[in-house]
């Protein structure tokens, strides 16, 4: 059961993030593409993907924050 609430609490701070975010976010991380490929996707440089993953990252933490699901400290 917990394991659904947390994909749950994924799944809707997903959807607070820009469209590139989630899209960084999504493709990177859980598809598990590589950093050329998510350049190619969003035609941008493999270096603007991984400078894009830091706020993504920081943007899902926060959205997860706000939600008041599985903060750490």
């Amino acid at each position: 059961m917990r394991r659904q609430e947390a994909l749950g609490a994924l799944l809707a701070s997903l959807f607070e993030l820009s469209e590139t975010h989630r899209q960084v976010i999504q493709w990177r991380f859980l598809e598990g593409l590589p950093v050329a490929e998510v350049a190619r996707r969003l035609e941008r440089s493999e270096g603007a993907v991984v400078a894009l993953s830091i706020p993504a990252l920081e943007a899902l933490r926060e959205a997860m924050n706000r939600l008041g699901e599985f903060t750490h400290g």
